[in-house]
């Protein structure tokens, strides 16, 4: 599977893999500040987080992909306004705009995919529990994850 349009550039990864630093940075911030007040009220979780641990071990159909990177947009909205600056939620949504399409290749992606929901759910469980230390190893766990997979992304650039 091919990375999606956009994506296909050594320039074009290094931005991508800056936007998971500087957004996994946005969000440890606001859990650090106010974790507590977080809730998931009238956020409905993906039936397939739910029960990651059956999770395929390939790629995900394009419409459930869809619903999960849209889940994803909610959680980091709704993390960062735990920090309560707009600059920082503006930081926020144009981070997903621009991950938006790397995001859900992930999960189209058989190579990446079922670490990719696990990755999703952990963070899921850890939002469920309010404690600052499991959420912040989370969303640790998922941009190393990130970092790797888009090192592994800018090496098979170079192989012909």
């Amino acid at each position: 599977m091919h990375l999606p349009e956009g994506y296909s550039s050594h320039d074009a990864l290094k931005m991508l893999r800056d936007d998971f630093d500087f957004a996994y940075v946005l969000m440890k911030y606001a859990v650090r500040k106010e974790i507590g007040s977080f809730t998931f009220a009238g956020l409905r979780v993906p039936a397939v987080l739910e029960s990651v641990s059956g999770a395929p071990s390939v790629s995900l159909p394009a419409g459930i992909s869809l619903e999960v990177v849209i889940f994803q947009d909610h959680l980091h909205d709704r993390i960062t306004m735990l920090a309560r600056n707009n600059r920082m939620l503006r930081e926020i949504w144009a981070f997903n705009e621009r991950s938006r399409a790397f995001r859900e290749f992930e999960l189209l992606n058989a190579d990446t995919a079922p670490e990719a929901l696990h990755l999703t759910a952990d963070l899921v469980t850890a939002l469920r529990t309010c404690a600052k230390r499991q959420v912040v190893n989370a969303l640790n766990a998922s941009l190393e994850a990130r970092l790797r997979w888009i090192d592994i992304f800018a090496r098979k650039l170079t192989i012909p």
